[in-house]
């Protein structure tokens, strides 16, 4: 009887293993060391993300610079990284040249507005007032 319940308890430990596993969230990355693409955003107060249909892509060129490549325009601005896991995005600059789409307009007010960061399955999540999802290049 023992043996069955030991069995059974090992059992249950290993389906649940690779749960609690995906669930960790890791702030101790380089975030800096590569550029991203873009996956989705979401707006403050929205409960779904809106995904990603063209490119745009976030490049942090120095240790305080970063770069913001939209439909057409770009951007650039100030960031830093004051302690793991925590990122303050300067005041951003963008081309005004035309015809960005919506959802690429958004991205510079919500970057404007991120405090937090952390990596989970390979995603970059940056939150704060919103949240933009990216993937390593």
């Amino acid at each position: 009887m023992p043996n069955k319940t030991i069995l059974m308890t090992v059992t249950i430990l290993l389906t649940c293993l690779p749960l609690w596993t995906c669930k960790k969230k890791d702030i101790d990355v380089d975030i800096t060391s590569n550029g991203w693409k873009v996956k989705s955003i979401k707006k403050s107060g929205q409960t779904f993300s809106d995904k990603a249909k063209n490119s745009y892509f976030l490049e942090f060129t120095s240790d305080t610079t970063y770069k913001l490549t939209l439909d057409v325009n770009y951007c650039n601005g100030q960031y830093s990284i004051p302690k793991k896991g925590k990122i303050i995005f300067g005041i951003v600059g963008c081309t005004e040249i035309c015809c960005d789409t919506d959802f690429a307009e958004s991205i510079p007010g919500l970057i404007h507005n991120i405090t937090d960061y952390y990596i989970k399955g390979g995603i970059l999540t940056l939150t704060g007032d919103g949240q933009i999802k990216l993937k390593r290049l």
